[in-house]
């Protein structure tokens, strides 16, 4: 995934914060930065930004000689005209690095490694973020979870009761009606052996 898909990717807050943290970091070289931001996704893709560049090589300052010019003309399209602020950019760069080009390449190779870095950080950040909301959201399943087991135990334990409760009222019922029962029958007995003979 390129450095621009990784930007796009972050929360609004993280792209704002992103951009400060840069201008923050070079808030003397609002140019240097305002060149990188409009030109970041042309910059990650030139052969030059891995170059360890020597001052004192002459093929160097040759070659920043160049890129120094097609950094302007990126800064400045065919329709520049609706691009106010790279045509200014272009032309402050120029104006300062004209003389020290290999100045300019190098800068701009800083801020980029600063950049790849600054955004690793809030990639990283945002994937620990997610991952702490989704062990909340788990944990909240859990707990729903648990209060639902919990809920569905305490109704069987209030069933078991009731069964428990109904059985034992039955069982008293049934145990009244043995004893009238055996009453009945000690008083017949009773009855029965009081009660005198017929004259045969």
């Amino acid at each position: 995934m390129s450095l621009i898909q990784q930007i796009q990717q972050l929360g609004h807050p993280a792209q704002a914060r992103i951009m400060h943290d840069l201008h923050a970091k070079y808030p003397n070289s609002i140019e240097l930065t305002t060149a990188y931001t409009q030109l970041i996704e042309w910059i990650q893709n030139q052969p030059w930004v891995g170059i360890q560049w020597d001052c004192s090589n002459a093929q160097h300052c040759a070659q920043a000689k160049s890129l120094i010019e097609e950094i302007s003309d990126q800064l400045q399209p065919a329709d520049s005209h609706m691009n106010f602020q790279g045509v200014v950019t272009a032309r402050t760069l120029l104006s300062k690095y004209e003389t020290d080009p290999i100045s300019l390449v190098m800068a701009l190779q800083e801020i980029n490694s600063y950049m790849i870095s600054l955004v690793q950080s809030f990639v990283i950040q945002e994937e620990d973020d997610t991952m702490e909301e989704d062990e909340e959201e788990n944990s909240v399943d859990d707990i729903k979870k648990e209060l639902k087991d919990a809920g569905e135990e305490s109704m069987s334990n209030e069933q078991l009761s009731k069964i428990v409760e109904q059985a034992k009222e039955q069982y008293i019922i049934l145990y009244q009606e043995k004893i009238s029962e055996a009453n009945q029958l000690d008083n017949h007995k009773k009855a029965m052996v009081g009660k005198p003979k017929e004259a045969e």
